[in-house]
């Protein structure tokens, strides 16, 4: 299977060539931020490497636990853990995780007000 990401401007008929992942992947999560994808045991979140142009550059690194719900943001990507006590970032500028709050019963990521 292979992976296409639209870039802009936004054309029907403009995809990157040749993106695509070596490896499987479980449920998939893309925004600004990047694009996501949970184990296929969707256990772990993992993110996708920059695009280089050989396909072993094009891998899922893990970040982390999947949790119960996952959301993709501008530069983050956010977990509501597994028992849903907290709320979890994770920025792809640091690379780090932190709690932003929590619990909760459901995640949703909306635009900045």
């Amino acid at each position: 299977m292979a992976l296409l990401r639209r870039t802009k401007p936004w054309k029907s008929t403009q995809f990157v060539p040749g993106l695509r992942s070596t490896s499987p992947a479980g449920d998939l999560y893309g925004g600004a931020a990047g694009l996501f994808s949970t184990d296929p045991a969707r256990e772990r979140l993992r993110v996708l490497a920059e695009p280089g142009t050989d396909v072993e550059s094009q891998n899922w690194r893990d970040i982390g636990s999947a949790g119960a719900e996952v959301q993709v943001g501008r530069r983050e990507a956010y977990v509501l853990t597994g028992d849903r006590s907290e709320i979890l970032r994770w920025s792809r500028d640091t690379g780090a995780w932190r709690r932003i709050g929590g619990p909760d019963q459901t995640l949703t990521v909306g635009p900045p007000r």
